[in-house]
């Protein structure tokens, strides 16, 4: 196998911004990485630039401590898979699995055995004599992996190979796809705009912004405490909610507090403050975060929660959403929407007002 390390990789196209800019990422040998942004984001550079379709404009790919920039392709021991399967149409199944293996001269013998291997991995065993035409999307997309990790590469790369399919295609493709990594170990490098995708499939993750690295980390750790405001915002759905506030700091105590709107003023633990960056007697606005299942409602005739840590906001119930496993309640916080998930049993009638109880603990505070 290999473990990958890009040293302050950037990547330019032209005079504009550029595709990838000053990466810095390390992959451990054998590890699933799921590469997460938006489109525009620089995933699929990056995976040209592991693969060798592409060099760096500065700085350095690195395979097992060794610079690979002027390795071709074809001897970096790397698999592709694409979105689009992209298969030979005038050979079957089989013939599309064993082609790289025929290309380098592997035995028949043992192609037809590392084949009927694959195709048992995937379920593709009843399929090896039909042409790709007659295949439905997922199962053309098996082929494609099976044919990508039929030689046994150290590294393989996925460049969003399941974004063209539906919903239960892709969490069984997603499955297997685990199996078949835990089986082999090979280094995977998953590329994905889709953050359901990313959590469940990657060990880490890595999100991608505008070609800078925002944040790495295990999906709990970029879920729980996002780096920035714009992961709080892509990662989670519904998203993170991020609420316009004013965090000020008392000149004479150090007490730290955050406004909203004009609500009373929340009190801070000065260490949050120091965090973004305050001092005494500074001010600065910022986004308080929120995910939408730490956010409770409670009636206005209840008591305000009196323990510490909690504290509250009267809202406007805007919009109520039934999704089955729970309800997605949208209301007005002095003009700023806040999405709360409750269990599905839930009651709560458009138009009203209601108690929105947040816990400190559970917050996330992003300069603006």
């Amino acid at each position: 196998m290999a473990a990958i390390e890009l040293r302050r990789v950037s990547r330019r196209h032209g005079a504009g911004r550029p595709a990838l800019d000053a990466v810095d990422l390390a992959i451990a040998d054998g590890e699933r990485l799921a590469v997460l942004g938006p489109s525009g984001s620089g995933k699929t550079t990056l995976l040209r630039l592991i693969a060798g379709l592409d060099r760096p404009t500065e700085g350095g790919v690195w395979f097992d401590g060794a610079c690979i920039d002027g390795v071709p392709p074809h001897r970096r021991d790397v698999g592709m898979v694409f979105q689009e399967p992209a298969l030979h149409p005038f050979l079957d199944v089989a013939g599309n699995l064993e082609f790289g293996l025929r290309a380098r001269g592997v035995a028949r013998a043992e192609r037809r055995r590392r084949t009927g291997e694959v195709a048992a991995m995937l379920g593709l065993d009843g399929l090896l004599t039909r042409r790709p035409y007659t295949l439905s999307g997922g199962e053309r997309q098996r082929v494609a992996l099976g044919r990508a990790v039929v030689r046994r590469p150290a590294i393989l790369l996925l460049d969003e190979p399941f974004s063209s399919l539906d919903l239960p295609l892709r969490a069984g493709l997603r499955r297997e796809l685990i199996d078949l990594h835990d089986r082999l170990g090979m280094t995977l490098v998953h590329v994905t705009h889709d953050q359901a995708e990313a959590l469940a499939l990657g060990r880490r993750i890595a999100v991608l912004d505008r070609g800078r690295l925002v944040q790495t980390g295990t999906p709990r750790d970029v879920y729980d405490r996002p780096a920035s405001a714009f992961v709080a915002g892509f990662v989670g759905s519904p998203p993170m909610n991020l609420i316009p506030c004013e965090i000020e700091v008392d000149a004479a105590s150090g007490d730290a507090r955050a406004v909203v709107a004009s609500h009373q003023p929340v009190r801070l633990p000065e260490a949050l403050a120091r965090s973004i960056g305050l001092n005494r007697g500074e001010r600065r606005n910022a986004s308080w975060g929120i995910r939408p299942e730490h956010v409770q409602i409670k009636g206005l005739d209840e008591e305000p929660p009196g323990e510490s840590g909690r504290v509250w906001f009267d809202a406007v119930v805007r919009r109520v959403e039934y999704q089955g496993e729970a309800v997605l309640v949208t209301l007005d916080l002095a003009g700023t929407a806040v999405v709360a998930r409750l269990a599905e049993s839930a009651r709560v009638d458009e138009g009203g007002k209601m108690r929105l109880v947040f816990d400190l603990a559970k917050s996330s505070w992003f300069p603006a």
